[in-house]
Parts: structure tokens; sequence; C-alpha cells
């Protein structure tokens, strides 16, 4: 992740709806869009740190 602190602290601060299947979906929908416009504006960073999000939520 590009901020692991600022990652670990939504993720503790969120975990109980994020990790519902439905929170699961969500979060699919968001990197999906935001790998979009990351790749779009070649944000190559942010594009490898939302591949790995979304290969971790698919497992």
């Amino acid at each position: 992740m590009l901020a692991p602190a600022t990652y670990v602290a939504v993720l503790s601060q969120f975990r109980s709806v994020l990790d519902t299947s439905t929170g699961r979906v969500a979060q699919l929908y968001a990197a999906a869009r935001l790998l979009h416009r990351a790749e779009r504006n070649r944000h190559h960073e942010a594009a490898r740190a939302l591949r790995i999000h979304g290969r971790l939520l698919a497992e």
C-alpha cells in the first residue's frame, strides 16, 4: 500500500463493515474505478497497490 499507516487505521476502524461480503464487493468496485483512473493518468504505483488490494479481496 502507498500509505500503510492509513490503510491499517481505516481497516481497524471499519473492519466490521469491510469484512462482510457487501463490504468486499464495495471495495472491489471502488478499487476498479480507482484503478481505471490510475492507469489512465499513468499513476503506476497507485495502480499496482490497487491490483494487490483487489487480489487480496478476491482470495
